[in-house]
């Protein structure tokens, strides 16, 4: 029965990668092209089918109905009218067409993904899980000791790790109805690419997780070690304010004598009772922290937090055996350390590149209990290339050649012989041979939500316009780009076009061959000028398919790892 069930589920994974690729593929050339080369290779003509240049051209306020687009899109609200129509190849689209095919191929409109509020793990109601934290049934919300981008992370996170943990050998349907006593709790976790440490310190402290982080530079360790001792010191507090948070929408600030008058209201409570309900919650917490009647504060136990949680500097490979890398380690451990099962499971927050790929392929040893993984940085991945499938991006767009070949599709890195590709990793994918590209996979960053947000009040990136016109003067002057010109993020130091093009030709050790005056750069400027709003709309309309090749690259290390379990399961049949 779970056989058919994972093969079941390996065929839907199948049939929505196929939609994908279907709709990706003829786009590819148009995904693969370079922003910065959209004026010196005519990328408009080039790489937009005629009909979406005429619905694009036609329309006066085409970079706003984008925009829409863009935030319909992140809240679902595309035409759904055309959601059961055939696939319409990308050369006969209409920008309708690509908007509503966008949100029809998405994870969640293809049933692949959820919602965090529906996954059944994070709804779970069990008085005795809250007892066991000793927290509260609402969602704690602590003071922001990191950026809150990343205290937004950590805390989702770490909260659907623990339910995870918990109860992972366990049916949805049963979660309210388990107590601490039919729960056998993952208690090891390995954080690939820990960095910086936050998720992995949250966890040990908040959880009491046995945490492995494991970084590949030692600089990251040695400052996770330290931060993590430094939150240790705060920790009961932030926890105390959290929890007042989250009982009664806010945290009282006690004062600079508060624990002179706490001491006090403590040694007068069999004798008068205390009056005040919040001395009286002030002297609970107080013994929650630790402290003595004295109102000496109890020494730190470092140990603890060192037989937690352990930083430690190595290179992560696949070929790493989590099992003995977990039992050498134990090895070390105090007698009176409480001894923990060997199984574990694989977390990662933002594992950049081949690294998430990495994490699955640790995941298929023996002991690895579940995976919770956000990968990032696909750009990074080592892309198999399928000559048959390598396409052309500086020819024009044309259907009459079914295969373009021999292409700057690929960066030169990626044309080398890879021994360890880290896409496709599905046999299906690599049975059709399917690239993206690295450009294409850059737009992978981009969500629906994100977009939305940045572009509403924004109008054309200043630094972005000012490096595609660069572009157009180093081609003029010099005759050629061949070479790669990387100029960083100096756009945000300048505060004119004339000045960021001086100080760029001086980085780019180019000053001494290019001569432009200030006339000179403010003519090309007013010249290609009304070439930018076309180039704003084609910037928009690339990244509206990020989603996608994300969806795509996601879907391929799902298959893989169904294909995995289905090739296990054969042999031992």
């Amino acid at each position: 029965m779970q056989n058919s069930q994972r093969l079941s589920k390996l065929e839907s994974v199948y049939k929505s990668l196929d939609l994908l690729t279907r709709f990706l593929n003829p786009a590819l050339p148009f995904l693969n092209s370079h922003n910065i080369d959209f004026i010196i290779k005519s990328h408009w003509t080039k790489f937009l089918p005629q009909k979406l240049q005429d619905d694009l051209e036609l329309l006066p306020v085409s970079v706003p109905l984008l925009k829409s687009h863009i935030k319909d899109l992140s809240l679902g609200k595309w035409n759904h009218a055309n959601d059961h129509k055939p696939l319409i190849d990308f050369e006969a689209c209409s920008l309708d067409d690509i908007v509503s095919q966008i949100g029809q191929f998405g994870l969640r409109n293809m049933k692949m993904s959820l919602l965090l509020d529906e996954i059944p793990l994070l709804n779970v109601k069990n008085v005795e899980e809250m007892i066991h934290l000793n927290l509260s049934e609402q969602e704690l919300k602590f003071d922001p000791f990191m950026s809150p981008k990343k205290m937004h992370e950590v805390e989702i996170m770490g909260n659907l790790i623990y339910r995870i943990a918990k109860y992972e050998n366990f049916k949805p349907d049963t979660y309210s109805s388990l107590t601490d006593n039919d729960v056998g709790m993952i208690e090891r976790l390995i954080d690939i690419g820990s960095g910086k440490g936050y998720l992995s310190s949250f966890l040990s402290l908040l959880y009491k997780f046995d945490v492995y982080a494991i970084d590949s530079s030692a600089g990251n360790t040695t400052g996770s070690s330290e931060r993590a001792a430094r939150l240790q010191r705060v920790w009961a507090q932030l926890l105390r304010r959290a929890m007042e948070r989250a009982e009664t929408g806010h945290a009282v600030r006690r004062g600079k004598y508060w624990k002179r008058r706490m001491n006090k209201a403590a040694q007068t409570t069999t004798e008068v009772g205390l009056q005040n309900q919040n001395l009286k919650d002030d002297v609970k917490l107080l013994v929650m922290e630790g402290r003595n009647n004295e109102g000496e504060g109890a020494p730190l136990n470092q140990e603890i937090l060192n037989h937690r949680l352990r930083n430690m500097t190595l290179y992560v490979t696949r070929n790493l055996n989590l099992k003995e890398f977990i039992s050498t380690q134990s090895n070390g451990e105090q007698s009176n350390q409480k001894k923990l099962s060997l199984d574990f499971g694989i977390i990662g927050l933002h594992t950049c590149g081949p690294l998430g790929v990495d994490s699955i392929h640790l995941f298929l040893q023996d002991g690895a209990k579940f995976l919770c993984n956000v990968p990032c940085c696909y750009h990074h991945l080592e892309e198999v290339v399928f000559p048959s499938t390598a396409l052309e991006v500086n020819t024009p767009y044309s259907r009459s050649k079914e295969k373009q070949r021999k292409s700057n599709f690929w960066d030169a890195d990626e044309k080398s012989t890879i021994t360890s590709p880290t896409f496709p990793l599905s046999r299906h994918l690599q049975a059709q041979e399917f690239n993206l590209g690295r450009n294409a996979r850059m737009l992978s960053s981009y969500s629906f939500q994100r977009m939305s947000h940045e572009l509403e009040n924004s109008e054309l990136n200043k630094p972005m316009i000012w490096r595609l016109l660069l572009q157009v003067i180093i081609a003029e002057k010099l005759g050629h780009t061949l070479l790669d010109y990387h100029v960083g993020k100096l756009g945000n130091k300048c505060s004119t076009f004339q000045e960021y093009v001086k100080k760029a030709l001086q980085k780019l050790h180019l000053d001494n061959n290019i001569q432009v005056s200030d006339e000179e750069i403010e003519l090309i400027y007013k010249r290609y000028e009304p070439s930018l709003e076309k180039f704003y709309c084609y910037f928009i309309l690339r990244t509206m398919f990020g989603p996608l090749i994300e969806g795509c690259i996601l879907l391929d290390r799902l298959a893989y790892l169904l294909e995995q379990i289905e090739s296990r399961n054969k042999g031992t049949s």
